[in-house]
């Protein structure tokens, strides 16, 4: 006997068809379910106050960039965004995050800072890189990873991202990138109060040193954003 495929006007899949179709069903309402609760969690994040204004994020950012420059401003305002994101254990949390775009000497910068804590979370260069031969004739020339090193380490101290208490040490030789121009420098990084050590990367240009990248892993890589 074959086995029964309709049912009035109702036609039933073949097995195989499920044996397809439904592994995606799943995956695809668990995707509902978490952009659904996402929301959520990111409307009842909205209704809170932030704790910096938008003036103190503004002094925050301008200090980061003038650590490494004569005369930053601002391109545009600070602007606070709710980020969501999912925890080791698969529940769903928020931060608030101030982002505004800088100018140091020339070069433009996207900063991203957490509300809470006032940490820089990362920021990142939006103007070329300087490759021109001409250019590169009236800067300074890193040409060693020792002197990479150095030169990242006193702008983690000028931009007061180290407190006194703060240890760290070279997670590896500074790496070239770009075609040679620039520095790839990372830092495993210990703090008071935070149990577990973490990284701080760094990228900065070999002809004049100014920052590339800095992207704090701690606040950066906060498990799986929304």
């Amino acid at each position: 006997m074959k086995p029964l495929t309709n049912v009035g006007h109702i036609r039933l899949l073949p097995k195989t068809m499920l044996f397809a179709f439904g592994p995606l069903c799943l995956v695809l309402f668990a995707a509902g379910w978490i952009s659904h609760h996402a929301a959520e969690v990111r409307a009842k994040a909205n209704s809170l106050p932030s704790r910096m204004t938008a003036a103190q994020a503004t002094e925050r950012g301008l200090t980061l960039c003038g650590a490494f420059s004569s005369a930053p401003h601002l391109l545009e305002r600070p602007s606070l965004h709710v980020e969501c994101y999912q925890k080791s254990d698969a529940s769903l949390a928020h931060r608030k995050v101030w982002q505004m775009t800088c100018e140091a000497d020339g070069q433009h910068y996207f900063v991203k800072i957490n509300d809470r804590t006032g940490n820089l979370i990362g920021m990142f260069q939006q103007t070329p890189l300087i490759t021109d031969a001409t250019a590169r004739l009236h800067a300074r020339l890193i040409a060693t990873p020792t002197t990479a090193v150095q030169v990242a380490l006193n702008q983690l101290r000028q931009m007061q991202l180290l407190s006194p208490e703060t240890h760290l040490r070279l997670q590896g030789t500074p790496v070239s990138l770009y075609g040679n121009n620039a520095w790839d420098i990372r830092w495993i990084v210990r703090q008071p109060g935070t149990p577990q050590p973490f990284i701080v990367k760094q990228i900065i240009n070999r002809h004049d040193g100014f920052p590339i990248v800095m992207l704090d892993y701690r606040e950066s890589e906060i498990l799986k954003t929304l």
